[in-house]
């Protein structure tokens, strides 16, 4: 009696029911990575609105950060180093441009929430 080996065949709901699965089937090799993270979060607009968050988050924090060394380095120093110092200056700068940053992505954030 000889069996002819049966060819493997992955269940039929298998690629219906994981979208996952879907991905990585559609794709010769691995899925290009930005293709999974969208996926992973549920769609581009959940992709972007992620997105926007976690810049907005970011641009907070390196702001209050640099708020911080700010206030330091203002307390180290007398009222006339205060003017002549260049790393404060430059630090300053920093925190303009990152209050500025932080300001936009909270605007883009507003923007892609409902109501606004």
């Amino acid at each position: 009696m000889s069996q002819t080996p049966s060819s493997p065949v992955p269940p039929p709901d298998l690629a219906a029911a994981d979208p996952l699965n879907r991905l990585h089937l559609s794709f010769d090799g691995r899925p290009p990575p930005m293709v999974r993270r969208v996926l992973l979060a549920g769609g581009e607009g959940a992709w972007g609105a992620q997105w926007c968050e976690g810049q907005a988050r970011l641009t907070a924090s390196l702001c209050a950060d640099a708020v911080g060394a700010v206030a330091v380095r203002r307390l180290a120093l007398s009222g006339r180093a205060v003017r002549r110092d260049r790393w404060l200056l430059r630090l300053t700068v920093a925190v303009a441009q990152t209050r500025h940053q932080a300001v936009h992505a909270w605007v883009m954030k507003a923007s892609r929430q409902p109501g606004f």
